[in-house]
């Protein structure tokens, strides 16, 4: 949905160069770390049920894109884009022993990884007028939402499913 609303063909080389590395790299890579630790690969092809922090994320990723703009949807999933680069990166200068994690962080602790990130925040900086203040404030919200969401996506990790979600206190 974002790459339809780009302005330009600048826009579309950058944003089809994120999505291209989801779809070529990250979810295959994901699918094989699910098999690799004993996962099930059905789940995530759409016979399994969503947990609600994964539910909710996706329907405010999936909101904003469809009813905002170009940076409304790349401001949107740019935490999940930009926080991958920046647990990884520091993390890969002493790797952990555990293969399925060397290469986690061997995805997105990259200079490849660090230049996809570069150029889509450099987008969005280019669509942006931040001298707009009213754009800016709306811009905030939605990221601030994104990270809260995305804080809550990790936090399942450690057996809380509803971390981030509204019945949960949050206020995403």
């Amino acid at each position: 949905m974002v790459v339809a609303k780009a302005p330009d063909r600048d826009a579309i080389v950058t944003l089809t160069r994120f999505q291209s590395h989801i779809v070529d790299t990250e979810i295959p890579a994901n699918l094989s770390f699910l098999e690799r630790l004993g996962g099930d690969r059905e789940t995530v092809e759409g016979r399994g049920t969503m947990l609600p922090t994964t539910y909710a994320y996706t329907r405010h990723l999936l909101s904003t894109c469809a009813f905002g703009d170009c940076a409304d949807g790349l401001t949107a999933i740019l935490p999940c884009q930009w926080s991958y680069g920046e647990l990884a990166r520091p993390l890969t200068a002493h790797p952990p022993a555990d293969p399925i994690y060397v290469d986690w962080l061997s995805l997105f602790g990259s200079d490849h990884y660090d230049e996809l990130v570069n150029s889509t925040t450099a987008l969005l900086d280019r669509l942006v007028d931040v001298s707009d203040d009213e754009r800016m404030a709306s811009l905030e919200r939605i990221f601030e939402r994104s990270i809260r969401y995305e804080g809550g996506f990790w936090d399942m990790t450690y057996g809380s499913p509803n971390a981030g979600s509204p019945d949960q206190g949050g206020t995403p």
